[in-house]
């Protein structure tokens, strides 16, 4: 083996592809970093997988302590949402849309008592759409306002067979206007 010039197949003599038996590696390329067989990646280590287990229960958002400090001010002096004025009166027109929805659901036993029930249920949503856009809810004020046409229509209606699926419809209605709430909130 030749003196400086490392250990690898050209310091032995060996020949490799584009040189011949015996040629030195070109200036700057040293043969000695080549990787060995059997070398394992440090990657592969025993205490790989628990570094990499670490590093997948990390949160991927890391925020300095300054800029959620920033953040939770900028939260807090925020203006109230809508349904969060004084006065506003969301909680009512929540109140009266689940009081509607539970007046559509229940048993008719008579044409009478179900035609007061509907017109009970349509006046209920109709305070509860004049609550929502009041606390500036159109799509809620509008969901409202549609289940309550329903009851209106289903309050005057001749017989039970044509009373039954306008009320389960206003009520369907109603459900929606409640699950949209609680989904998209005001809005």
């Amino acid at each position: 083996m030749r003196a400086g010039l490392g250990s690898g197949p050209a310091a032995e003599g060996v020949a490799r592809p584009g040189r011949e038996a015996g040629e030195a590696a070109p200036a700057g390329l040293r043969q000695d970093r080549a990787p060995r067989l059997g070398a394992r990646h440090p990657a592969s280590g025993p205490g790989a997988r628990q570094a990499r287990l670490r590093q997948a229960r990390r949160p991927a958002l890391h925020l300095a302590p300054h800029l959620a400090l920033s953040f939770a001010l900028a939260l807090l002096l925020a203006g109230p949402a809508a349904a969060q004025r004084p006065g506003c009166g969301f909680g009512e027109g929540l109140a009266a849309l689940r009081e509607a929805e539970a007046r559509l659901h229940a048993p008719i036993t008579g044409l009478l008592v179900g035609r007061e029930a509907a017109a009970a249920a349509g006046r209920s949503l109709g305070l509860a759409a004049a609550r929502f856009s009041g606390c500036g809810c159109p799509r809620a004020a509008e969901a409202a306002g549609e289940a309550g046409q329903l009851a209106e229509a289903a309050a005057g209606a001749a017989e039970v067979a044509r009373l039954q699926p306008l009320l389960d419809r206003a009520g369907f209605s109603a459900r929606l206007a409640r699950e949209g709430l609680g989904r998209r909130g005001c809005s």
